[in-house]
């Protein structure tokens, strides 16, 4: 009987894998990461896209799904493009074109130019990787493909997922112009690395005759491109209208289901190789390796559209944590509402919970947290935002809290007083909320009401605002909000709410009602372990005595001061509480102007509050101050300092030798 033996003179014959081939893969697998990395790169930079250019949401979505679109409809293309012209050549005209119009969104105008010009992008990026595979394949022969592949596959799989973390870093430290832009180098050194690394087409190869090839389905294209292009705006129409109802909607969706219903009959019957063989589908297995391709995109470039914009408008991430939480699934900021000290969910009785903490007092090793309680965007930003901007960048936590979107606002600029501004006022403000909040380096929240509006005397506050909540529920978001952040220190409004705004005065309310509430454990269960602010003060932005002081100011240095009409229409109203604290912060007037003007719908530069000189300000007014209307610490009035008696002298020593931003 013969035996089986095993050893090296019977093991199989591996082809070994050349240094050359390998390098060559390299190259090629860069064209694929460049392209589908800017799948996703532009995710985390559609708010900061669309609020520089100003554009509607439903149109920035076109920003990242027609360059899909785009590879989409390139791709069945490259095999006939590389019969035709040759596998190099295609390969790095579609580079040369991915660049080119990396470069031209780099230098967009308008959401139309860039949309245009991505639509560039993904006619070059479409090719690249189906042609890089078959330059692999041909180069490594049957015997090596396997491994070859394998070994790129690795970095091609991530390029997706690295895109919104690289978008972040490259938005945060460069300009979203420069998610684009980056790629021309890129793609220069790739041509240059690709003229030396691939094989070139072999010219005296024997061609077929003509009649034996494989023509271009024109006739496919020509049915199959607009039917999906017309299919895409059709389902984005419908979210953006009265839904699949509304006219432009039904024609866009019935036009393409008459182009694809006309290609899939093309397709069935074409005696030649149709565009994307239908045929195909007749075969089980690829039947459920499609179905499964396409729900494995279908969540994934989904989400790195959709995920991003909730974590900036909705959770307030900034461009590098948006990144990372898409990129990354769970990495956060350390400080991002995390509890300072335990829980008091433990069986103690009320009357100790509320000794322990009146005797409170913030230690080095732990963070001091302040939350801004505000009733709409960009109030963050014209009441207390250079104080904000100080304390942040002394390594206080700080946490704006809106109660509404600002969805009754008015559109107080002229120059974004348009009608596409009006229908997406909602989405703008948030943008515009989540520049601002980034330019102070604070975190923020909203807590989900809806605007009441300012209305004319006697006409009727709209059904469900947020001015006509019970206090109890208006104030449980709060309550939860401030048990789990656990503010040293809470600022909101005072009982006028700064100006008559219903919405200001609620927020007066409920911002009185949390502070008295979260640190009591039989109040709002169900909220969370309970936490007691040790201070709570009010706004006093805007009184006449600044007013007065900054018209005297202007005027005794011959300046014409628009402030004059606003103290002669003042109104003789209640008295309001005297200033106890006040802060200076004059360093932080240039955050507080920038963040101001990121609400660019609410803020016209030149005019109103942006008119007056600031060093004029800084030098007769370089404070913001607040009244302290309740304290569970010992501090001394007047103060220089919210957290008066919560710091420990330690601490503010550290504070005062720290560089600021």
């Amino acid at each position: 009987m013969t035996q089986r033996r095993h050893g090296p003179d019977v093991a199989p014959n591996r082809e070994p894998i050349e240094r050359g081939l390998l390098r060559m893969g390299a190259v090629v697998a860069l064209g694929p990461i460049m392209a589908l990395l800017d799948t996703t790169i532009v995710s985390v930079g559609i708010d900061a896209i669309a609020r520089d250019l100003n554009g509607a949401m439903t149109s920035m979505q076109w920003v990242a799904s027609g360059y899909l679109l785009a590879i989409s409809m390139t791709m069945p293309v490259s095999g006939w493009a590389v019969a035709r012209f040759g596998a190099k050549t295609v390969w790095m005209a579609s580079v040369a074109l991915f660049a080119a119009g990396s470069a031209l969104c780099g230098v967009a105008w308008s959401t139309g130019s860039l949309i245009l010009f991505r639509l560039l992008q993904g006619l070059g990026g479409g090719m690249v990787q189906p042609v890089g595979q078959s330059i692999l394949v041909r180069a490594a022969g049957p015997s090596r493909v396997g491994r070859v592949m394998g070994t790129l596959v690795l970095p091609i799989t991530f390029a997706p997922a690295l895109g919104p973390v690289l978008g972040g870093v490259i938005l945060h430290g460069l300009g979203w112009r420069w998610m684009f832009l980056l790629n021309v180098p890129v793609g220069i050194a790739t041509l240059a690395l690709a003229a030396r690394s691939l094989p070139g087409d072999r010219t005296d190869a024997p061609r077929e005759p003509a009649d034996h090839r494989n023509p271009l389905d024109v006739l496919g294209l020509a049915l199959l491109a607009p039917g999906l292009g017309t299919l895409v705006y059709g389902l984005s129409a419908a979210g953006d209208s009265s839904g699949y109802g509304a006219v432009p909607t039904v024609w866009a969706l019935a036009a393409a289901t008459a182009l694809l219903v006309g290609y899939g009959a093309h397709a069935l019957h074409a005696r030649a190789t149709p565009l994307i063989d239908l045929r195909l589908f007749a075969h089980r297995g690829f039947c459920v390796a499609t179905a499964n391709s396409f729900l494995q995109g279908a969540a994934l470039y989904s989400s790195m559209f959709l995920v991003p914009r909730y974590y900036q408008q909705v959770e307030g991430a900034g461009a590098i944590e948006a990144g990372l939480l898409v990129g990354a699934g769970a990495v956060r900021h350390p400080h991002r509402l995390r509890p300072a000290l335990p829980h008091h969910d433990d069986p103690m009785t009320p009357s100790t919970t509320w000794r322990n903490t009146m005797n409170l007092r913030v230690t080095d090793a732990e963070p001091v947290r302040l939350l801004a309680v505000h009733a709409h965007p960009d109030d963050e930003s014209s009441k207390g935002a250079a104080t904000l901007a100080r304390y942040a960048a002394e390594g206080v936590d700080v946490l704006v809290a809106t109660c509404t979107g600002g969805e009754q606002g008015s559109v107080l600029n002229p120059r974004m007083d348009r009608p596409e501004v009006w229908k997406n006022l909602t989405q703008i403000r948030r943008a515009e909320m989540a520049a601002a909040r980034q330019i102070l380096g604070v975190d923020q929240r909203f807590l989900g009401f809806v605007d009441s509006g300012l209305l004319a005397d006697g006409e009727p506050l709209p059904e469900g605002c947020f001015a006509l909540q019970p206090v109890e529920d208006a104030a449980r978001p709060l309550v939860a909000l401030i048990r789990r952040f656990r503010p040293h220190v809470v600022i909101t409004y005072d009982e006028t709410g700064g100006y008559p705004h219903p919405d200001h005065i609620m927020t007066h309310r409920i911002s009185v009602e949390a502070f008295d509430a979260a640190g009591d454990p039989g109040r709002y269960p169900g909220a969370g372990g309970t936490w007691q602010p040790l201070k709570l003060y009010y706004h006093r932005a805007f009184s006449r005595q600044w007013f007065q002081t900054l018209h005297d100011a202007m005027t005794a240095e011959g300046l014409d001061s628009h402030m004059g009409p606003i103290l002669a229409d003042w109104p003789d109203a209640a008295s309001v509480p005297a200033p106890t604290t006040h802060v200076a912060c004059a360093a932080y007037f240039d955050a507080r102007d920038r963040a101001l003007r990121a609400h660019a719908t609410q803020v016209a530069p030149g005019e109103g509050f942006m008119a007056h000189p600031r060093e004029i300000e800084r030098r007769v007014w370089p404070t913001e101050d607040y009244h302290l209307a309740r304290s569970l610490v010992e501090t001394a009035i007047p103060e220089n300092d919210l957290l008066a008696g919560i710091r420990t002298d330690h601490e503010k020593a550290c504070r005062m030798g720290r560089p600021t931003r």
